[in-house]
């Protein structure tokens, strides 16, 4: 491996996103970096691991160290202890992980300590979770005492970096260098970004020694965060006044230091537009470029409009401020992206009419909200704000971007939203989940920057869900500085990787004159010209369109490369919007996929340039007829229907959520965030090429198919014998009174075939097929079999897996990739426990497929009965979960006295005070709703003779006894909430765990967790993780009170069923471990079914559940799986990317492999050690 002495001379131009420029700085200026996965801003921590391993030098001819915590409240601790001892370190967060370093933040400001936080600031969660940005974790540390910077675009994102590191060190105090979380973090910009040696020339040697002089020493001792007393405590926080008050002007001169090798002109405070302004406005981060857009619009138009953008946040640069407002101004409107609940004013309007009225300033002062959960922000918002002065009554208090009819605050827009000009050119990319477009839309970009003058912009909107999630990319390049920060409105080239989106949404809708729209599509020339809407046909032709089509999956599944298409629709881009030379661009393209997928595998880098060679060959153009031009009548976007599915969802959908008004919200129930069950049923994606259809000649209804199925797309159903039905049956194996069918949902159906792979059967029960030649049938099939099973299995026949797939899933169609691991799992908890299933999820991937707006999978019942789901944090799932079962149980033990009361009082009739008795002896083990109804029907009827019974009634959901599963990954687990599970544990109370263990952080992209086994490749562990894993399961068995199981549910599926079923009824806490695999292991041999039975047979995954001494049984392990055949361990390595190096052969890789295999093999023998002594006990 190349050792970089100094890190090579960089091009001034690059292509980079928000994170990575970040990541760059603070890796120049930093000797560790401490880390911890969080969305948006763990790239820059992958970046800095990467360039680690790679041994990247620093600014000071050293590789920084890097160090993975298990919580971001662990990776503030880790670096106060390195900045006490006089390292420069670093770290990369946002949101929750921001405020779990609260109270060291308060510590590094107090001891005066130089260390430098980036973050990508994002939403904060409150009844919901927001993934996306804002600057509501920001404002939340702004009285810690922390030097606060803000930057408005990529380029000042890397300049402020730069600076964040020169101030922390030259003023020896903690700053955070914050940025928009997605809309700067993860925007591609060509900016300018200086070579380490360029800034080497900048680093004061003195400083930098100085940091070192002060750490702490032994030759030199002193006692640090010792306790004041009241004398002296307020003296010395005032002590600390003139470094504060050095702050801006310092500030000021790193950035005059840095401005010139950023190429940026940047201050403490930025003023932009005229100079004899009569309007100011005031913000912070990337709306800045879009309200200089609007404001160099007006004042060609006579207005006198300015704009302060300003980066030094903390300590309030108070005098910069009042210095860059022009005399003339007479109105100022104050723009914060955060909502302070309860406040008069948000932080940032607070700060600045402070400001203003101390320095007697008689202006007219505005304040408003904006951008909240990265909200797009438009010109014609901004303009809405700059025009709300002029009104005779303005709105003091304001929001922008919304219909807010409730308290009446919303601003309505005014004019055009998109002030980019005409001659740059403008993509949109609609894609899917998976498919790859949007990695494939950022190489474009790069491709473009790189063999071209022109500016480049990439921004890339998505939903959180796993697959099958809507995902835009806006795409612009320009000869001219590009400041439009807003998604793109009017673009030349329309490119939609699905055809069903057509179906759906109106994606011409900005399509230009002359425009380009692409559309991979199955469908022939003659197909797609009857199917295609007449909305569309009527716009193409009166814009006249250039429509081409291209079947890219055809293309992909010849070479192997399904679900991703775009090395094939980025050739096809590359071709027809001719921005550059097309064989240099094709020549670039290769060589991005062999740079990106070398290390992992060389046919994978050959079937993508396979791909692109052949795409231009099978792409056609659709002629358009004039007859397209006859326009139809005009249909509403959006839906008349006043439904929760009509006004919520299906506007959702649409992509209109914008559209929602505040009172919608209100009507429907989502003020504390919940929403109702079940809708994921409307989505139907409709996105499997191939689908199960059933042979019952070799069907055995053993229904494994059903059971592993993470879609509860395929089930069984069953029908009594004498029902007439539309389709065929088999007599049920075991009770010929009723007919048995199989039947896929084709439109919930995600094709990834896990259902033929777990089909037990040499000639195979089901058969994949062409999901266009039976979708019509099998669909009308489906809706017929949902709504007319007459078959409820009985609650006491919970023996088998074939019994219970006859239950209706309580969780189905989720948001979850295809094939997912971790859903089959859940899936069965609701068939177990229908009608009281209460789940406490970590935030996860579990929780993201699990509860994503609007489409929620958890479902209901005929009668209304289903799982309760909810979610804290991630950092405190166990907690919140055991709160959730003790609480539930401290009421429902409070009403059992009054229920005992009832039972032995005659004043009530003896019907009442049977019912009673029946719930009272059936209350530790009942969950059956007929015992809880017959005692609520005789509550009810003499309610009306005893108002004391009126309680009972008012609570009658609590008289059923729930049972509460806390879920989450590995990396909940394992790490951040490994605490919490200790001490819920430590309780001895009756709590269920079930961990979905897939071995990292799958849901931020799969980092390294403490579950990571040796060698795997994550983002953390870009060249194979050097360290053990944790054996998580002997650790809770050295608890004499814990129920333990480790499971897989593709290898043994009755022992998985086993395991939920005893760990429910054990009375006391229980932890089921479940192997889940996910498309980050990179399975590319075998399919996800077989790899599990592979890793379970080869002693990777052993199966075995541990049952606690009760009574007069004694604790005892049973191992469910037989001896490993180690022989196979490599083999089964191998089968996964995650365990392939471009140098899989090297010695130092081979070594890891090998430890690998040595450390389960530990494993293995540790449980087989307690099953021998389980045997001498006996």
């Amino acid at each position: 491996m190349k050792v970089v002495t100094c890190w090579e001379e960089l091009k001034l131009r690059k292509i980079v996103n928000g994170d990575t420029a970040v990541a760059y700085v603070a890796y120049a200026f930093s000797e560790a970096a401490v880390i911890y996965p969080i969305t948006p801003a763990s790239l820059m921590a992958e970046k800095t691991e990467l360039w680690s391993n790679l041994k990247k030098k620093n600014l000071f001819n050293q590789n920084v160290e890097v160090v993975e915590m298990q919580s971001e409240g662990g990776v503030a601790g880790v670096v106060h202890g390195l900045a006490k001892t006089g390292v420069l370190s670093t770290s990369f967060t946002s949101s929750q992980g921001l405020l779990l370093m609260i109270p060291t933040l308060y510590k590094l400001a107090g001891e005066f300590l130089p260390v430098v936080i980036h973050v990508a600031s994002r939403a904060i969660s409150t009844g919901n979770l927001s993934i996306y940005g804002d600057h509501s974790d920001v404002m939340a540390v702004r009285q810690t005492g922390v030097i606060i910077l803000a930057a408005s675009s990529v380029q000042e994102a890397a300049l402020f970096a730069g600076v964040a590191h020169l101030l922390s060190a030259t003023m020896s105090m903690p700053v955070i260098n914050f940025f928009d979380g997605f809309n700067t973090s993860h925007e591609l910009r060509n900016i300018e970004l200086p070579s380490y040696s360029q800034l080497k020339k900048i680093v004061d040697p003195i400083v930098y020694q100085k940091i070192r002089t002060n750490s702490v020493r032994n030759d030199h001792p002193r006692a640090y965060g010792i306790s004041e007393t009241p004398d002296i405590f307020f003296q010395q926080q005032e002590t600390t006044n003139l470094d504060y008050q050095a702050v801006p002007k310092q500030a000021a001169n790193c950035i005059e230091v840095l401005n010139p090798l950023f190429n940026t002109n940047c201050s403490v405070v930025d003023y932009y537009g005229d100079k004899f302004a009569e309007t100011i406005m005031i913000a912070m981060g990337s709306i800045i470029p879009t309200i200089q857009q609007v404001i160099d619009e007006s004042n060609k138009n006579n207005k006198h409009w300015g704009v302060l953008n300003i980066h030094l946040y903390r300590p309030f640069p108070a005098k910069a401020i009042i210095d860059k407002i022009p005399f003339s101004a007479k109105n100022i409107i104050i723009l914060d992206r955060t909502k302070e609940k309860g406040s008069f004013n948000e932080p940032l309007a607070e700060d600045i009419q402070s400001v203003i009225q101390s320095a007697k300033r008689n202006v007219n002062i505005l304040a408003g909200r904006y951008g909240l959960g990265s909200k797009d922000v438009t010109p014609n918002q901004i303009r809405a704000g700059f025009f709300e002065v002029e009104n005779s009554k303005p709105k003091k208090h304001f929001s922008l971007g919304i219909i807010d009819d409730v308290t009446k605050l919303s601003l309505s827009n005014i004019g055009q939203n998109d002030l980019t000009p005409q001659k740059d050119f403008q993509a949109q990319i609609w894609g899917r989940g998976s498919d790859g477009a949007t990695s494939g839309s950022s190489m474009t970009v790069q491709i473009i920057g790189e063999q071209t003058d022109l500016n480049v912009q990439g921004q890339f909107k998505f939903d959180p869900r796993k697959a099958g999630g809507v995902t835009v990319s806006h795409l612009r390049f320009s000869k001219q500085k590009i400041r439009s920060a807003y998604a793109v409105k009017s673009f030349n080239f329309l490119s939609c990787y699905c055809d069903n989106y057509i179906k759906t949404f109106k994606l011409f809708d900005g399509l230009t004159k002359n425009g380009i729209f692409l559309l991979n599509t199955s469908y022939s020339l003659e197909k797609i010209t009857k199917i295609l809407p007449n909305d569309y046909k009527y716009y193409f032709a009166k814009n006249k369109i250039n429509f081409y089509i291209i079947d890219a999956n055809k293309i992909a599944q010849k070479f192997n490369l399904l679900p991703h298409i775009n090395s094939i629709m980025q050739t096809c881009f590359l071709y027809l919007a001719n921005l550059t030379d097309f064989q240099t661009s094709l020549n670039a393209l290769s060589s991005k996929f062999n740079k990106k997928y070398s290390s992992y595998s060389t046919q994978l880098v050959k079937s993508n340039i396979k791909a692109i060679n052949d795409s231009i060959a099978d792409l056609k153009k659709v002629n358009i007829p004039a007859t397209w031009g006859r326009k139809d009548k005009h249909k509403s976007d959006v839906p008349t229907d006043s439904s929760f599915k009509g006004e919520i969802h299906l506007v959702m959908t649409k992509q209109l959520g914008e559209k929602i008004a505040v009172k919608t919200m209100l009507k429907h129930g989502l003020k504390d965030g919940s929403f109702p069950l079940g809708t994921a049923n409307y989505d139907k994606p409709d996105i499997a090429a191939k689908i199960p259809i059933w042979r019952p000649e070799y069907c055995v209804n053993c229904n494994l198919c059903a059971t592993i199925c993470p879609h509860a797309a395929i089930r069984p159903f069953v029908f009594k014998e004498n029902e007439p039905v539309p389709f065929k049956t088999v007599p049920f194996r075991g009770n010929a009174k009723f007919k048995y069918r199989l039947q896929v949902s084709p439109l919930d159906c995600t094709g990834c075939t896990l259902c033929y792979d777990m089909c037990p059967l040499k000639n195979k029960g089901i058969q994949l097929e062409e999901n266009s030649q039976h979708k019509k049938v099998e669909n009308e099939n489906w809706n017929y079999a949902i709504n007319h099973q007459t078959f409820d299995f009985p609650e006491s026949s919970k023996k088998s897996i074939r019994s219970v797939q006859l239950k209706k899933p309580l969780l189905e169609f989720s948001g979850a990739c295809a094939g997912c691991g971790e859903t089959p799992y859940i899936k069965l908890l609701t068939q177990l426990f229908p009608k009281n299933l209460m789940i406490a999820n970590a935030t996860g991937c579990s929780s993201i497929w699990g509860g994503s707006a609007p489409s929620i999978p958890y479902t209901t019942d005929k009668s209304g009965y289903g799982p309760i789901w909810t979610t804290s944090l991630f950092e405190d799932n166990a907690e919140y979960g055991f709160g959730l079962g003790i609480g539930a149980e401290l009421i429902r033990n409070q009403l059992s006295q009054k229920v005992k009361k009832i039972a032995t009082n005659k004043i009530y009739s003896e019907h009442l005070r049977n019912s009673a008795q029946n719930w009272l002896s059936k209350k530790e083990t009942q969950s059956d709703p007929k015992v809880v109804n017959s005692l609520v029907n005789s509550l009810a009827n003499e309610a009306p003779y005893y108002p004391e019974l009126e309680e009972l009634l008012v609570n009658q959901h609590f008289l059923m006894r729930r049972i509460t599963w806390i879920v989450g990954g590995d990396g909940w687990a394992y790490d951040i909430d490994y605490a919490g599970i200790d001490q819920i544990i430590f309780q001895n109370k009756n709590v269920n765990i079930l961990i979905l263990d897939n071995e990292g952080y799958s849901n931020t992209g799969g980092q390294s967790s403490k579950s990571s086994p040796t060698a795997a490749r994550t983002k953390f562990t870009n060249f194979g993780n050097k360290k053990i894993k944790k054996d998580f399961a002997s650790i809770m068995m050295t608890y004499d009170n814990v129920y333990v199981a480790q499971i897989c549910l593709a290898a043994n599926p009755e022992q998985t069923l086993k395991a939920f079923i005893e760990a429910a009824a054990y009375e006391g806490p229980s932890i089921i471990i479940a192997y889940s695999t996910c498309k980050l292991h990179g399975i590319y041999h075998n399919t996800a079914i077989k790899e599990q039975k592979k890793a379970v047979k080869c002693g990777y995954w052993p199966l075995f559940r541990r049952f606690p001494a009760s009574g007069t049984q004694k604790e005892f392990l049973k191992l469910d799986s037989s001896k490993p055949d180690w022989s196979l361990f490599q083999e089964f390595l191998k089968g996964e990317l995650r365990y392939h190096l471009g140098t899989h052969n090297s010695a130092e890789f081979s070594k890891l492999l090998a430890i690998n295999e040595a450390e389960a093999k530990k494993r293995y023998l540790r449980y087989s050690a307690l099953t021998a002594k389980n045997r001498k006990k006996s």
